[in-house]
């Protein structure tokens, strides 16, 4: 003969109740902001220009299909600038390795 036991039932949880943003989260959110109106100032962007200019992104868009992958007028010169940039990255991130070495050396609690 088997015995039923009863299955405790599990409190009902409430969701978390949301907070307000603090003001460091405001004034991020207001330098973002005034960060995008000045570059869109000076960039002088128009989304009316944009629009007008539908017909050119279509233009470069059509261009695109079927792609042209001739090695030596596409794929070659795209590898060797692909590997100027790699270049330039790696010798950026070598040069900047004493600096942020030193930085961190100066950094340190123990070297007051």
């Amino acid at each position: 003969m088997t015995t039923l036991t009863a299955v405790p039932e599990a409190p009902l949880l409430t969701p978390p109740q949301r907070r307000r943003p603090g003001r460091r989260t405001l004034l991020v959110a207001s330098l973002v902001v005034a960060l995008h109106l000045i570059a869109l100032v000076q960039t002088e962007m128009s989304v009316s220009t944009l629009l007008r200019g539908y017909h050119g992104m279509a233009d470069f868009v059509k261009s695109a299909f079927p792609p042209d992958l001739s090695w030596t007028g596409t794929v070659e010169p795209g590898l060797k600038a692909a590997l100027v940039t790699f270049s330039i990255g790696l010798m950026g991130t070598t040069l900047a390795l004493p600096g942020s070495l030193l930085l961190a050396v100066l950094g340190s609690r123990t070297t007051t």
